[in-house]
Formats: C-alpha cells, sequence, structure tokens
C-alpha cells in the first residue's frame, strides 16, 4: 500500500466544551502522481472512528453525517479527486465542531480511515488517544439573530481551578446539531458577566457579518468588548466606566458601522442606552418605562428602531427611536400572572412568552405571536403535575401553535412537556440545567449534564414513547 495517513490533535486539555481540531497527513511513497480524495468535497471518503476505554465503538462522523447535523436536505455524496505528487504529502484540519458534538467526559482513540483510489481497503492512521474532562457550566448567553443568514450563539462559561473559561458557538437555528464553530474565548483577568451583542441590521452584500460577534463583559466598575471572527478575536476592543447606580442588562447591540450600544436600567424606571465606544460609555437616549423586574426586558434593534418587551399587564411591547422618542405602545398579551420569559425576533414581528405562577398544581401560559402565520397570538394555559416551583423554564413553539417546554424542579429534575403527551423525565441531578428548545420544524432541546456538557438533541414527539434521535452513523 503505498499510502500513509498520520492523525494528531492541535487541542490540548480537552473538557466537555472543547470540539477538538484533528490533523491529518496524507502521504504516499510512489514514484508516480496519484489521485486523492479532496478534503473540502471527500463524499464520504474520511470517516474517524471513535472507540471508548473498553475499546467499543461509540461514534463515527464523515462528512456525509456533517451534512445531517446542518440540515436535512439531500446528502451531497459527490467525491472530487486532486492530484498528489510522487512522494508528496497532504495536510488538513478537521474541526469536530461540524462534525459532531463535543465527546462526552472520558477516554476514547480516534482511527482515521481513507478510501483511496485503487485501494481495495480504505488508509488507516494509528489510534489517537483523547482525553475528556468535565467542566461545570456556570452561565449560558444565547443569541439569535438575522444579520444575513440565521444565527443562533451560545457563549459558555465555565469555572473551574480557580479560573473561568469561555466558548462562543454558532449553530444554524433550523438544525442546531453540527456548529459551524466552537472557539475557546481568551478570558481577561476580572472578566465576568459575559454576554453577546446582536447585529441591529440586515444586508446581503456578503456573508461576513454572520461569522462576526461582539462580547460583552463587567471588569469591575468597567464595561469592555471584543470582537471575534469564527469565534477568534480580530483585535478590535472598545471599553467604559459604567454610570454609577445602574444595572447593566445582559444585552447589546451594534450596528453595520460597528457602534456598538449597551443597556442600562436606571432604579428611577428608565431604560437607558448608551454608546460603548474605545474610551468611554457614552449616553445615547433614555426611556421611561412602567416596569418593576428589568430582569425580564428584552430589547432588539434594527434599522435604528428599538423593539422593546417586557412584563406590564403582561406581555408589552415598545418601539422606541435611538432620538430617545416612544414610538408605540402595544398590549401583545393580558395575563395576571408573572412573566418569566420572553424572546422577540423583530424582523418577523415574532413574540414569545412565558407566564407561570406556583400553585398545586403549578400553572403555565405559553404564549406565540408571529404574524407570518396567523395575526392572533397562540395561547395556552396548563397546569403541571409536577411539583413547583420552577427554577429555569423554556420553551418554543412551531408556526402551527404547538408548544414544547422545558422546566427544572428544586429536585434537580429537568422535565420535557409536549402538546398532548404527559410530562416526560429527562435527566435528574444537576443544580441548573440552562435549558433552551428550538422547533423551527423538528424539536430540538438543549440543556447542561455534568458529564456530557452542552449539547441540543433532536427530540422525536412522534415516536411512542418520544425519544431523543442520535446521529452516530455507527
Amino acid at each position: 500500500m503505498p499510502f500513509h495517513l498520520q492523525l494528531a490533535t492541535t487541542t490540548r486539555d480537552i473538557t466537555t466544551f472543547d470540539s477538538p481540531k484533528l490533523q491529518l497527513t496524507l502521504s504516499h511513497d510512489d514514484d508516480k502522481t496519484l489521485m486523492v480524495p479532496k478534503p473540502s468535497r471527500d463524499g464520504g471518503a474520511l470517516t474517524i472512528l471513535f472507540r471508548d476505554a473498553a475499546g467499543d465503538p461509540v461514534r463515527r462522523v464523515s462528512s456525509l453525517l456533517r451534512q445531517q447535523l446542518f440540515n436535512t436536505g439531500r446528502v451531497d455524496e459527490t467525491l472530487v479527486l486532486e492530484p498528489l505528487a510522487p512522494g508528496g504529502s497532504l495536510t488538513w484540519t478537521v474541526n469536530l465542531a461540524k462534525y459532531m458534538w463535543p465527546l462526552a467526559a472520558g477516554e476514547y482513540t480516534a482511527t482515521a480511515y481513507l478510501a483511496c483510489p485503487g485501494e481495495t481497503n480504505p488508509v488507516q492512521s494509528s489510534p489517537l488517544t483523547l482525553r475528556v474532562k468535565p467542566a461545570k457550566l456556570t452561565d449560558l448567553d444565547d443569541d439569535r439573530d438575522n444579520p444575513i443568514l440565521d444565527r443562533l450563539d451560545l457563549l459558555l462559561t465555565s469555572q473551574g481551578d480557580g479560573a473561568a473559561r469561555a466558548w462562543l458557538r454558532q449553530f444554524n437555528p433550523g438544525r442546531p446539531l453540527g456548529a459551524w464553530y466552537n472557539e475557546p474565548v481568551p478570558m481577561l483577568p476580572g472578566a465576568a458577566n459575559l454576554f453577546c451583542a446582536a447585529a441591529a441590521f440586515r444586508q446581503t452584500e456578503s456573508f461576513e457579518p454572520t461569522m462576526r460577534r461582539w462580547i460583552v463583559w463587567q471588569n469591575g466598575t468597567q464595561v469592555q468588548a471584543a470582537q471575534v471572527s469564527e469565534g477568534k478575536p480580530t483585535g478590535l476592543g472598545k471599553r467604559g466606566k459604567a454610570p454609577a447606580g445602574r444595572q447593566l442588562l445582559r444585552q447589546a447591540f451594534y450596528n453595520a458601522a460597528n457602534q456598538l450600544y449597551i443597556l442600562f436600567w436606571n432604579p428611577s424606571g428608565r431604560l437607558e442606552c448608551c454608546e460603548l465606544t474605545e474610551s468611554a460609555v457614552v449616553p445615547v437616549a433614555a426611556f421611561p418605562l412602567p416596569v418593576q423586574d428589568p430582569s425580564q426586558l428584552v430589547v432588539r434593534c434594527l434599522d435604528e428602531v428599538l423593539h422593546i418587551a417586557g412584563p406590564h399587564e403582561g406581555l408589552t411591547y415598545w418601539t422606541a427611536s435611538l432620538q430617545g422618542k416612544i414610538l408605540s405602545t402595544k398590549l401583545i398579551h393580558a395575563s395576571p400572572l408573572p412573566l418569566r420569559a420572553v424572546t422577540v425576533q423583530p424582523e418577523f414581528g415574532r413574540f414569545t412568552a412565558i407566564f407561570s405562577e406556583p400553585g398545586d398544581p403549578p400553572t403555565i401560559e405559553m404564549v406565540l405571536l408571529d404574524p407570518r402565520y396567523r395575526e392572533q397570538p397562540f395561547i395556552v394555559r396548563r397546569e403541571l403535575p409536577i411539583a413547583g416551583p420552577f427554577p429555569e423554564l423554556a420553551m418554543d413553539a412551531d408556526r402551527n401553535g404547538r408548544f414544547h417546554l422545558l422546566v427544572t424542579t428544586t429536585g434537580q429534575q429537568l422535565y420535557y412537556c409536549g402538546p398532548n403527551l404527559e410530562p416526560l423525565l429527562l435527566a435528574t441531578g444537576e443544580e441548573r440545567y440552562f435549558p433552551r428548545v428550538l422547533c423551527p420544524g423538528q424539536v430540538y432541546l438543549g440543556f447542561y449534564e455534568h458529564a456530557a456538557g452542552y449539547r441540543f438533541r433532536q427530540f422525536a414527539t412522534s415516536a411512542n414513547p418520544p425519544a431523543f434521535l442520535e446521529y452516530q452513523n455507527l
């Protein structure tokens, strides 16, 4: 066999939040040029098999599986060949974030197999040992916007061994199984309360804005921010001193000119919008709002119009200008129950909201407004046969108004509550699960477990009984 395949990793200290990058080198000792699969269009010629410490296969990944994790369309099995010069070699990197969710804690051996023309059997690499350590998730910020393509970013923070670490992952919200990237974020000493800023514009000139983000954090009395591209620092930064007596809200936005705006709550009852420049926090506008709990305010910006949703007589929606003027006020849904969570997608006029009230049994009220499919909101009020209170709630709804809910209990249990289904116990034993729900068509449930890290999993509600779908391709 003239071919040789080497497998190595460029990632060290792997945790359950990391996606290792594997480096492959293909060489041959023939005296003529040979045709080999092109790494970017290998048609599934390359597969990587992971075995656990006992030697049992646990996951097989390939470019075909990668396509399944990103979309529900037809898999492209096209194989493109390229020449490899006599005695030459070809080196490329496989970013496992795009091929699979991070590995659970444990020890694994990875072996690569490459089917080459003229070879009866695939070329096999020597095994590579990977050791994955568990890490505790202490904070999660998620941000969804649409500068040109719909995107969902997760910013995960872990505290361990006396130091904080953070990772930024970007997903296609329609199929959040494989990530476009999953990169560690450099943490400055003293950085805390990290969150992402959303794009306040839409454009069609290039795809580049999809891969760019601003990350904002606090460092003592300072508010600081750094821009990343595909999760990697660009060198652009901003900082300024927070105004005294104000509460920084975990929401920010930036325009096409890269002006970054952050939001504060003034205890006098005012939402304050400020620009964060390279060296200062500059007041821009302030809005009096009849809100008692600013933690439930959600603010998005699109084309210099602020879209504000919050708890007032239920769920109220305000629009405002960056010049400090309230443009409109609308009651989306009247409810006597406390508002627990709300999402806003201004580009679609879409809102979701969860209201809940402790009781025996606890009452949950869920609301979806999406003018693309129906002028009036979908509303479901449900009593749950689960002992409350519920420290964490997450919900999404499909275009037909079917609601999918995750709740956690003080007994460290995570339940799924779907349409016409009794609550299903999904996990136990964690203080916090940081649940998230996405259901653009299929249902995807995201939550944290100590041994597995954080990942979205597709949930088949039509199965009997309902169950998670696994894409291991074994």
